[in-house]
């Protein structure tokens, strides 16, 4: 890293290369990733940027007006993010198939794959359980009103029956 925190170096290994592969310019965006160079709107946001999945090729980034990640082309799929009016991303396109998000207030607390044709199905993907934690309270200097979750995988016979938050002593 540089004096400022811009990365210069990675590696898929343990041994770092002996020259940057990363070069950023006088505004902190990176001007080349590897073999890549990104590109950037007016607003800084990066439109073509190599992603973690695919490092080694450039993928296409659309934002809205309000700097909303809303599209991602990478190595030629597209998927689509939308967006409810608190800003909150509610759903993911690929293709045919989407995947919405539940929320309770600002939690996620589900996740939810849906088609639509030839035959409309639901499937439940992911819940989010959210529990008080006062540790997690106490280190920010909120002692009982922060919250952490955890994602579970869920298994076929597994709903939520309610959005309600739960306490400490009913986990």
């Amino acid at each position: 890293y540089d004096a400022i925190g811009n990365r210069k170096k990675s590696a898929d290994s343990l041994t770092l290369p002996a020259t940057d592969n990363y070069a950023s310019n006088a505004v902190n965006q990176y001007t080349a990733v590897n073999s890549v160079t990104p590109g950037y709107d007016d607003d800084g946001n990066a439109t073509a940027y190599p992603v973690p999945a695919h490092s080694s090729t450039t993928s296409t980034l659309g934002w809205d007006g309000e700097n909303r990640l809303v599209s991602a082309a990478v190595n030629g799929v597209t998927i689509t993010y939308l967006y409810d009016a608190y800003s909150r991303r509610i759903a993911t396109k690929q293709g045919s198939a989407t995947k919405a998000v539940i929320y309770d207030g600002w939690n996620p607390v589900g996740e939810y794959s849906y088609s639509s044709l030839p035959t409309p199905s639901t499937a439940l993907v992911k819940s989010h359980v959210w529990v008080a934690s006062t540790l997690s309270a106490a280190f920010r200097g909120l002692a009982g009103s922060a919250a952490c979750w955890q994602s579970l995988n869920t298994v076929p016979h597994r709903r939520i029956t309610s959005t309600r938050r739960m306490t400490e002593t009913e986990m």
